[in-house]
């Protein structure tokens, strides 16, 4: 075969495995589920009971206590979630901050069994509504489809920002 050939044949061959990447993608597993700034938001939706609604709302606060992002100042926190959408921790004993919950995500339309959890707009995310893994869930309230990832059952936060990363890069929070 000649030279001239093969570097096409091989060329041909790294495009077709560039573009097969991003369709790998398209075949990620999708929930829907509800993402809500207050049960009254959820009931209005219509999709849910307000008792489901109000149940879901509490089991996110409740989360919200062990899940959120922790962050040893709240200049760090208001970095990363906003000027004055932070608070002191006072479930852990003081000494840290975490954002304010903007408010919840809820199980799949199909009644999917997906663990009810908070939601915070981040920064860094380019002002998307993320879960306290630091997940993507959309830009607005209602009705979305996201990852299958993203509606992972929140986990107690064992790990705290201190830092902004160097060289212009930020910090990326999730619990773990």
């Amino acid at each position: 075969m000649k030279r001239s050939r093969a570097v096409r044949l091989a060329l041909m061959g790294s495009a077709s495995a560039a573009l097969a990447l991003p369709l790998a993608a398209c075949d990620e597993p999708k929930q829907e589920v509800g993402v809500y700034p207050s049960a009254e938001a959820c009931t209005r939706d219509g999709v849910y009971s307000a008792d489901e609604c109000r149940t879901a709302f509490d089991a996110a606060a409740t989360a919200n206590a062990e899940a959120a992002p922790r962050f040893a100042s709240k200049e760090l926190c208001e970095d990363e979630f906003g000027d004055g959408r932070c608070e002191a921790d006072s479930y852990h004993g003081g000494g840290y901050f975490m954002p304010f919950m903007l408010g919840y995500m809820m199980g799949g339309f199909g009644r999917s069994g997906v663990a009810p959890q908070p939601v915070y707009r981040s920064r860094s995310a380019g002002g998307a509504i993320v879960t306290s893994r630091g997940e993507s869930v959309g830009t607005g309230f209602g009705r979305q489809t996201v990852r299958a990832a993203a509606t992972a059952a929140p986990q107690r936060t064992t790990s705290v920002v201190t830092s902004k990363g160097g060289f212009g890069t930020r910090a990326r929070f999730g619990g773990g």
